[in-house]
């Protein structure tokens, strides 16, 4: 069995999301609680919205495309802060689809940072928005251009609320400096997980 493990801070902590995006049930030994120190979580990472090469495409009510970047959760290096999450069990096919999901991320190795519940983990690895996507949210932000999807909120807090760890990632997550608007994934595309 694989012991190597991707540290999920944000969508990823959604149990049943993370189980339909992997296609696969999640047993007690493929995922536990878990902390990540030295990195605090922060709204730092956005697409453009107005590209259609992306997955995923957020649209209001009207199903109308946001014009402008949509931002979701990444992670910043802070000394002291701790950043709590999930860990899950991968094998090759897992990362692959993982780094494709993830294509505003680079995959970096936290083993030695990250404190999990109950599991032993060989490796540890999760993503940290790369800079490109950080200057979309910045440019985004700065342009008042940029948002941040309601549904992806709701999903996100849903997944730490099942854990009880709502209040701690809460406490754990630099406040966002962008509006939260009523955008939902729009039904043109197939689009697995988040």
């Amino acid at each position: 069995m694989h012991s190597t493990f991707v540290f999920g801070y944000g969508s990823l902590v959604h149990h049943q999301a993370l189980e339909r995006f992997l296609g696969r049930t999640l047993g007690p030994s493929d995922f536990a609680i878990a902390r990540l120190r030295g990195y605090r979580r922060a709204w730092n990472v956005a697409r453009d919205n107005r590209l259609a090469t992306h997955a995923t495409r957020w649209v209001d009510e009207n199903d109308r495309p946001h014009d402008g970047t949509v931002t979701v959760l990444g992670i910043e290096k802070v000394e002291g802060a701790v950043t709590n999450g999930i860990v899950v069990r991968v094998d090759d096919e897992s990362f692959e689809m993982l780094d494709r999901r993830e294509v505003a991320y680079d995959r970096v190795d936290v083993t030695e940072l990250v404190d999990v519940d109950g599991l032993r983990c060989e490796m540890v690895y999760t993503y940290v928005p790369d800079d490109e996507h950080r200057r979309l949210h910045d440019e985004g932000q700065s342009a008042a251009l940029d948002a941040i999807a309601d549904e992806y909120v709701d999903l996100v807090a849903a997944g730490f609320e099942s854990l009880d760890m709502l209040d701690e990632y809460h406490a754990t997550t630099r406040p966002p400096d962008s509006p939260i608007l009523s955008l939902h994934r729009a039904a043109t595309r197939e689009i697995s997980g988040y």
